[in-house]
């Protein structure tokens, strides 16, 4: 397993494609404990959207689809700009680059940048999160 030992500033992660599904919708609302979630009326945007939390796990899907070890990562910064709403049955493609890594007190700090885009090239959503993984020992 990879560790953030291995990252490069200036990296590029290979980009991810999905779909915005009702069940990926509907989890990360249950996981808000909205009852009345704003996303749930199409009424407001034309169609049913996703909430703006739907991509707070880029990071662990682009460290998973990589082989980096998930252990010792806690979050420590976030900074996010939404420029669209992700509509339901849109295909979003995000991209990842480490944009910042450095050392404290032993401990490796990494800012990854995220951009989902839509497929036109669209901007939907930035955003610049800090990690830090503890250190992991080997098994």
């Amino acid at each position: 397993m990879k560790t953030f030992a291995d990252l490069e500033v200036g990296q590029r992660l290979p980009p991810i494609e999905l779909t915005v599904t009702e069940e990926w919708i509907a989890t990360d609302i249950a996981l808000a404990h909205d009852p009345n979630p704003p996303e749930k009326n199409p009424d407001l945007f034309g169609s049913v959207i996703a909430p703006p939390t739907l991509t707070n796990a880029d990071f662990d899907r682009f460290l998973r689809a990589n082989g980096f070890s998930m252990s010792g990562v806690i979050p420590t910064k976030t900074r996010q700009e939404y420029f669209a709403p992700l509509h339901l049955g849109q295909t979003i493609q995000t991209t990842c680059e480490v944009v910042d890594k450095y050392e404290r007190k032993g401990r490796t700090y990494v800012t990854f940048e995220f951009v989902t885009t839509d497929q036109t090239g669209r901007v939907l959503v930035k955003k610049r999160d800090t990690f830090l993984q503890m250190p992991v020992e080997a098994t």
